[in-house]
């Protein structure tokens, strides 16, 4: 599990930044599985949405929605940098990963 470490910078003091730890009750949050996912943005909040591929032709991709998270800028900036980190160590431990789909953004 990853966590979130906030740092304030420090004033050449040598301490080390402190450790916030962040408790999080999973019993409440429900497990899904996505193959899928949709990033849009506005100056406010970015959403991604997480689906399930169901069915797939060379030109057409139908995906049920699971879930809609929004969150402010700031938030998902944290959220890529934990993802970077804890892809570059899967990725160290067991072989490169590969996107399955082409990246496309719309413009």
């Amino acid at each position: 599990m990853a966590r979130l470490v906030m740092e304030k910078p420090s004033e050449s003091s040598g301490s080390p930044p402190p450790t916030v730890q962040i408790h999080v009750n999973e019993e409440l949050a429900p497990s899904i599985y996505a193959n899928f996912a949709q990033l849009t943005t506005t100056p406010h909040d970015v959403k991604i949405l997480f689906g399930e591929i169901v069915e797939a032709t060379p030109n057409q991709i139908r995906v049920k929605d699971l879930v809609k998270v929004y969150m402010a800028p700031a938030v998902a900036k944290s959220l890529l940098a934990l993802l970077a980190q804890s892809l570059q160590k899967y990725e160290e431990t067991i072989g490169p990963v590969r996107p399955n789909v082409p990246n496309k953004v719309d413009k």
